[in-house]
C-alpha cells in the first residue's frame, strides 16, 4: 500500500485480525518481505503461538524462491490468493482499508520516517483501542491474548446486575446480548489452493 512513494508491508493473524509485523519501506522487495515474515514466526513462538500458513497474493515478492525456502525451512505452508479473485484475502484488505482510511491517517507524508510513526500509531489504535464489529466488540489484541474472556465475564456480570435492578426491560429471548469473538475464522474453507507460482 503506497504512502506517497513508501509501501507499507503487514502481517495479519486471521483469528484475531491483529497486525502481527509490520513495516514502511521505500520499496517492494523480497528481501524485505521475507526478513518480515521470518521475524513474524519468530515472535509468535515467542508468544506460545505458531505460524502453520502465511496466505498471500500471488505477486513475485511472496512467491520468491527466498520465500518459499525460508517457510520450508520453518515448516509453513504457503496459501496463495486465486488469481482476479478479491475475496480470497478479505481480512487483510480489510485491515488495509482500515488503516488507510484511519482518523489518523494522512493523504502525503513528509518523509519515511514521519510515514512509519503515523502507521505505527494508526496500527496501535487498530489492535489495541478500536473494537471490531467482526470480533463481537473486542480489539483484536484482546481476542489475540485471550484477555476477551474476563472482559465478557464483567460485561455479563453487570448486565446480570442491570436486569436484576429492571427486570421488566430484559428482552425475550432472555440471552446476554455480549457475545464470545467467533470460535473459528476461514478463508475458502474446502476449496484448494492456487497454483504454484515460480519466482526468482
Amino acid at each position: 500500500m503506497p504512502a506517497k512513494g513508501f509501501h507499507l508491508y503487514t502481517a495479519l493473524d486471521l483469528y484475531s485480525r491483529k497486525v502481527v509485523g509490520w513495516t514502511v519501506q521505500h520499496r517492494q522487495e523480497k528481501t524485505i518481505a521475507t526478513r518480515l515474515i521470518e521475524q513474524v514466526i519468530a515472535d509468535q513462538e515467542l508468544n506460545g503461538h505458531s505460524v502453520e500458513v502465511v496466505h498471500t497474493d500471488n505477486g513475485k515478492v511472496m512467491t520468491s524462491h527466498m520465500m518459499k525456502d525460508m517457510l520450508d525451512e520453518h515448516g509453513v505452508q504457503l496459501s496463495l490468493i486465486r488469481p482476479n479473485v478479491s475475496n480470497d484475502n478479505p481480512f487483510e484488505e480489510s485491515s488495509h482499508r482500515t488503516i488507510k482510511h484511519h482518523r489518523y491517517a494522512l493523504e502525503t507524508y513528509d518523509d519515511i520516517q514521519h510515514a512509519q510513526k503515523v502507521i505505527g500509531r494508526i496500527i496501535d489504535e487498530y489492535n489495541n483501542r478500536d473494537r471490531h464489529s467482526g470480533l463481537n466488540g473486542y480489539t483484536p489484541s484482546e481476542v489475540y491474548s485471550g484477555t476477551w474472556r474476563d472482559i465478557l465475564e464483567h460485561r455479563r456480570a453487570k448486565e446480570t446486575v442491570y436486569y436484576a435492578t429492571h427486570p421488566h426491560r430484559r428482552p425475550r429471548p432472555r440471552k446476554s446480548v455480549y457475545k464470545p469473538p467467533p470460535k473459528t475464522v476461514e478463508i475458502n474453507n474446502g476449496k484448494p489452493l492456487a497454483p504454484e507460482t515460480s519466482s526468482a
